[in-house]
């Protein structure tokens, strides 16, 4: 509500702050309009599919490991006045049936690692950017760990196997004058690392790798088959596949797509991995996931019929739902996390007879609890 400077405001002060009911109706309306449109865009797009050699795992009998393992990693970032603080840490999972039998945790980690150039963590998007490959390097790292301590027939990995982000982008540099740039630097490095190192050791310890992508926001599979469809494979392929099946058959080689100009690293480790995927509807009220495939040593039929038998009612198999539901970090926990910590830093302060008033430089970046 507008106010002349005679004007007493007397709303309530939540009022104040909440989004206008006017403005949530119009947006509403907006959004409406707008998902009709994609709607029919969809539509469009994926009336020009058109699949043969569709498979499906009704009659395959399931490979049933005596153990195997599930690693996922979570992250996060506290935007706070002083910059922003970024931790992540990994988790993996050994299942003996529907049970899980042992846990595993990696030490969590923090950038920036030095205290003194948290000043230097302003942009989110890079600092992101670092987080992320830093929690996949943790992934793997601890995926290796325990296949190394432990026997397990099968190793699922929460997350792609594909490995793009392992590329070291142009301006990141061991030696950069730019703190972000050498954070950047090392995180790939570390990533790429990590999944040579499991690859590896798979190998050595006959261990069947694959991924489970939830979300596989790609169109490697358009790339495949040549195809110009708009849309990601997985919103393609909703109408054409039904639960239980798979496309395409057998697992496809992850092509090389590179934009831009071709990168002789880039394809150097594509081919070096010699990973391929496939596309697996586990239920009907899902979109079809990706299953990427590493090293196996156990016919991939049975395996993608595996994932069948073990999935839960939301269409995530039941090792892989385990292992993300021990990784998130999302937006509340960030929010306790914050709060404890704010009260901790005050105590700190108070005992060391500072001034309470410094906590603001841990605040969020509009002054409050994140």
């Amino acid at each position: 509500m507008a106010s002349t400077d005679d004007e007493i405001v007397t709303e309530p002060v939540d009022t104040l702050i909440t989004v206008s009911p006017e403005l949530v109706a119009e947006v509403r309306k907006t959004l409406s309009r707008y998902f009709k449109k994609l709607s029919d865009a969809i539509d469009v797009e994926q009336d020009k599919i058109a699949l043969k050699d569709i498979k499906d795992v009704e009659n395959i009998t399931p490979f049933e490991p005596a153990r195997y393992a599930v690693v996922d990693g979570g992250s996060n970032l506290l935007p706070l006045n002083v910059g922003n603080i970024g931790f992540c840490a990994s988790v993996g999972v050994v299942i003996d049936k529907m049970t899980i039998k042992k846990k595993f945790f990696s030490n969590p980690e923090i950038i920036p690692s030095k205290v003194k150039e948290v000043t230097e963590f302003t942009e989110e998007r890079t600092v992101r950017d670092i987080l992320d490959r830093m929690r996949e390097a943790k992934v793997f790292e601890l995926a290796s760990q325990i296949v190394e301590e432990h026997s397990v027939d099968m190793l699922i990995i929460d997350g792609p196997l594909i490995p793009p982000g392992a590329l070291i982008p142009p301006h990141a540099s061991k030696t950069s004058e730019n703190i972000l740039d050498r954070y950047l630097y090392n995180a790939f490095e570390r990533y790429r690392r990590a999944i040579l190192d499991l690859f590896k050791l798979v190998k050595e310890k006959n261990v069947s790798l694959i991924g489970f992508v939830k979300r596989p926001h790609s169109k490697i599979l358009a790339y495949c088959l040549k195809t110009d469809w708009n849309m990601y494979d997985h919103i393609m392929l909703t109408k054409v596949l039904s639960e239980k099946q798979y496309y395409p058959d057998p697992p496809a080689p992850y092509p090389i797509v590179a934009k831009g100009k071709p990168n002789p690293e880039y394809e150097r480790l594509i081919k070096q991995l010699n990973v391929k995927f496939t596309y697996l509807k586990t239920v009907e009220s899902a979109p079809p996931f990706r299953v990427d495939f590493g090293p196996i040593f156990e016919d991939y039929k049975r395996i993608l019929a595996f994932l069948v038998s073990t999935t839960t009612a939301d269409g995530i198999p039941f090792g892989v739902l385990k292992a993300d539901e021990e990784t998130k970090m999302g937006a509340e926990l960030v929010r306790e996390l914050h709060d404890d910590l704010v009260h901790d830093y005050i105590n700190h302060l108070v005992k060391k007879g500072k001034d309470v008033r410094s906590v603001v430089n841990i605040l969020g970046i509009y002054g409050g609890l994140i």
